[in-house]
């Protein structure tokens, strides 16, 4: 998640490192070894991969406060893998409920994994190594069995692509222009999943499919729900990566604000109703999201409506629905190129954008194409694809504008979408790196760019 938080000027957003600081509470009030093999089968494992070793650890104690202050313990295994910046700082919890409700302190219980994720010596895991997210939700599976999983990402991210040049860490902004001056300012282009600061290291598109794949495994069936607390990775592209093993993903279009998810409003509306499938557990975390940054919300900022996008999208509507429609549409923009590229090229300057300008929103752009296009094939291709759209995004929340860009265009799912040859990133040429790849729609990119 390129997490933003609060910052005034672009000189700030260059050179503050959010969240160096104080871990809140990290070691636990209860800590100490815990039998890790749960006893009874509950209706939910969650597994958070908590990769806190950046700038973003001091938020990382405030979402696992708020997961103690509504969790239902019986239900629900929530099963954290935290690494922060401190070297051998590294742990695995089981959440439980705190009866104080929301505070800094934590009561969670830190389990003795005896070594299988993290080394007994140095107490310190690569949380940017696809082998260490595979490895914790196998574990995690064959120790809390239950009847339905979900495996999330809590990070930096920053979209499909693997990283060029140099990153750097963002302050807590909303103001997108500060942000992309001071990003530009030093060379930024970097794209993935999930960096430790400590290595350098972090996952790719390609990765994360493996790692759903390995809990898919161990579980013996798709996960029920896959997420991303994080920044722009709600493509078509990573729901599409799943291949089959999540059933669900949640994601945010646009930048997430530092404090990310509302942990709190997402385990009691689960705790509400535990038996609740992934579709709709899916559906309770983007609900929960929206409210929190509305005024009064309890990640809302002095009152204010903060801006923000997140998503559940269905794998299987995505798969068997979506992707035709768009190779259909792809197929028909091709054949009508020659005359109405200047009607695409319209559609694509309107179509709503968030920090990733080689990017679009898919729903947008295919407003802006039904207004634009005079082909009749194309507008009937359009159709269809909005129709398939609704099925795959099965929940969607946006709030707050901007004074020049906004989220108002928001439907859910963004799609690589380069606007010139310039944009193209070489990994989409790769169905091993990006699987996407292999459908149509890189075929009309490859036109619309020459």
């Amino acid at each position: 998640m390129m997490r933003f938080a609060k910052a005034t000027t672009a000189a700030a957003l260059a050179t503050t490192l959010v969240g160096c600081g104080t871990n809140m509470g990290l070691g636990g009030a209860n800590s100490g070894v815990f039998g890790a093999k749960s006893k009874a089968q509950a209706e939910w494992t969650l597994m958070l991969h908590l990769g806190a070793s950046n700038n973003l650890e001091p938020f990382a104690g405030i979402n696992l406060n708020e997961i103690e202050a509504a969790i239902d313990d019986k239900n629900v295994n929530f099963i954290v893998l935290f690494d922060g910046q401190k070297k051998g700082d590294s742990k695995i919890y089981r959440m439980v409920r705190d009866a104080n409700g929301n505070n800094k302190t934590l009561v969670s219980t830190v389990i003795d994994d005896k070594g299988a994720i993290i080394p007994s010596d140095t107490k310190e895991v690569d949380s940017g190594d696809v082998k260490t997210a595979s490895k914790f939700t196998q574990w995690a599976i064959q120790n809390f069995p239950a009847k339905k999983y979900g495996y999330l990402m809590w990070d930096h991210g920053s979209g499909i692509f693997t990283p060029q040049g140099q990153r750097v860490n963002l302050g807590p902004s909303v103001d997108r222009s500060s942000v992309k001056r001071a990003l530009s300012g030093n060379g930024m282009s970097a794209n993935g999943i999930c960096w430790d600061d400590e290595t350098g290291n972090h996952m790719s598109t390609a990765q994360f499919g493996d790692v759903v794949a390995a809990g898919a495994q161990a579980a013996g069936k798709p996960l029920d729900m896959v997420g991303f607390d994080a920044c722009l990775m709600a493509h078509v592209e990573l729901v599409y990566q799943m291949k089959g093993n999540g059933l669900n993903m949640v994601a945010s279009e646009e930048l997430e604000p530092g404090l990310g998810w509302d942990y709190m409003g997402w385990m009691k509306r689960l705790a509400a109703n535990p038996a609740a499938d992934g579709a709709l557990a899916s559906k309770y975390l983007v609900q929960a999201y929206g409210e929190s940054y509305k005024p009064g919300g309890n990640h809302a900022q002095d009152g204010r409506e903060q801006e923000i996008t997140l998503s559940a999208v269905n794998y299987a509507a995505l798969k068997n629905n979506l992707v035709p429609a768009l190779n259909n549409l792809a197929s028909e923009m091709v054949a009508a190129m020659g005359t109405e590229k200047s009607a695409f090229q319209a559609a694509r300057k309107a179509t709503q954008e968030f920090y990733n300008s080689d990017c679009g929103d898919v729903g947008s752009f295919l407003g802006h194409l039904s207004a634009n296009t005079r082909n009749a094939r194309v507008k009937q291709a359009v159709t269809s694809t909005q129709q398939a759209l609704s099925t795959a995004v099965i929940a969607e929340v946006h709030n707050g504008k901007w004074a020049t860009e906004g989220t108002a265009g928001a439907t859910g799912l963004v799609i690589f979408f380069p606007k010139t040859k310039y944009q193209w990133k070489e990994a989409y040429n790769n169905v091993n790196q990006i699987a996407f790849a292999a459908e149509g729609w890189r075929n009309f990119l490859v036109d619309f760019i020459k």
